[in-house]
């Protein structure tokens, strides 16, 4: 019996994979990595 989890990180990922493919439909390879970069920013 598996006990209710209060944070499903599967359901989570699967959620951020699908709006990214969505927002990556229109762009080409170099503008997908400018949108990731320009998003992940280095920890100071």
């Amino acid at each position: 019996m598996r006990s209710e989890k209060e944070f499903d990180a599967v359901k989570m990922m699967r959620k951020i994979r699908d709006k990214l493919s969505k927002e990556f439909k229109s762009m080409n390879y170099p503008e997908q990595k400018r949108y990731i970069r320009e998003r992940i920013k280095p920890e100071t």
